[in-house]
Formats: structure tokens, sequence, C-alpha cells
């Protein structure tokens, strides 16, 4: 199962599904795509009914109420009844068509891994702020990645996850938290269960301006 918490990602959650819908099934089978609209008011909620009607696969949940990523997390986690968990931000793609497959073969082949997460790479931008922004970024990414194997907090963001169903129906957050990626690296890190897939790429945007670098 595919889980997706959205909040007015109507510019965007078109170009996630369809890069799902065109990922390789050969060594999965992709039971639901689920989406949950949380205090939605712009169209996303209209753009996940037009992909569900032509694929029976993907559902839409939206009951109008603004709770939070975290708590539409917990939601996804207990909804769950595959036997992996993927939870995808609105605002990704998927770079390959086998970045499913990766984590999957990660997740199939080490029987501790509970938690794998993909390899997040910044779409270049081009405005001037938005390069020196995004080489930042680049710095970073090539700074934390290798650090002990791969196995540090710094190499999760929480937009692209994967987790073995008992793992998921143990993960909580707590009410107040306002940031999933931290608590979930603990949780898996207790299990010496986390996992860096680098070869499952997927992309996002970095912001490009001064005053969008300030409200980040």
């Amino acid at each position: 199962t595919i889980g997706i918490p959205a909040h007015n990602e109507a510019a965007n959650i078109s170009y996630l599904l369809r890069s799902i819908l065109r990922q390789r099934r050969t060594q999965f089978s992709l039971e639901r795509i689920v989406v949950i609209c949380d205090g939605c008011t712009d169209d996303t909620a209209v753009k996940v009914t037009a992909f569900a009607q032509k694929n029976p696969r993907i559902v839409l949940i939206d009951d109008g109420k603004r709770r939070g990523k975290t708590t539409r997390l917990n939601q996804l986690y207990r909804l769950n009844k595959s036997d992996y968990l993927f939870t995808f931000d609105a605002d990704i793609i998927l770079g390959r068509a086998r970045v499913l497959e990766e984590m999957i073969r990660i997740l199939n082949s080490d029987t501790r891994a509970c938690l794998v997460v993909a390899h997040q790479v910044p779409i270049p931008p081009t405005t001037f702020i938005g390069k020196i922004i995004h080489a930042g970024h680049v710095l970073w990414d090539e700074t934390r990645i290798p650090v002990n194997h791969g196995d540090h907090i710094h190499n999760i963001h929480g937009s692209a996850s994967g987790l073995r169903r008992e793992f998921a129906r143990s993960v909580r957050y707590p009410r107040k938290l306002t940031a999933d990626q931290g608590f979930l690296y603990i949780m898996a890190h207790k299990r010496n269960g986390f996992r860096y897939a680098h070869e499952a790429t997927i992309y996002y945007r970095s912001v490009s301006t001064l005053k969008d670098y300030a409200t980040q």
C-alpha cells in the first residue's frame, strides 16, 4: 500500500500519482494508493478523484479537517493491511520506474530492515538565488549521505519511506510532535532496522527565492 498525506497539493499530486503508476511491478503487487486530504481547500481532491475514476487502486479519504501530517501518518499506519506500507509526500516524484522495486529489494533481502528511505535529489532551479540554495543542498547531501554507512538521523527526510507492516503498527507519533522523520528514525534505529536506498531516487523542488528560504 502507498499512503500520501496531502494538504493543498493540487499543483503537484498528479505528477506523483503518474510516477507511481508507471513503476515496474515485477517484484511486488500494488494493492492500494491511499491519498488523505488534510483539510485541503484547493482542487487536490478533484485531481485525485479524476485519477481514481481511471484506476480503482486509488482511494481518496477527505474528511474536511486539518489535523497535520503526523496524525495522518498514524491514520495510514492503522489502515494498512499490506506487507509493506510506503508513504510519500505529495510534492515529490519518483525518479525512475524501479524506485519501489529497489526499496522493496532491500526489505526482502534484509530481514532486520524495517524502514527504508529513498535518496532525495533537488531539481536544479533557474534563478540565481535558487542556484545558490541548490548548491548548498548538493554539498550537504554529499557530506551527510556516507556518514556511518548511511545510518544516521540526517538521512531521513520523511518524504519517501517504506515500512514493514509490523513496524508501522508499532509506530504512533505523539500528538504534539511537529516533525515525523526524527521520531521514525529513532524507532527504527532501536531495532537496527534503518536502511538508506541510494539507488531509489526521488526528486523535489528546493526553494528559489530568499523569501521562500526564510519561510522554510
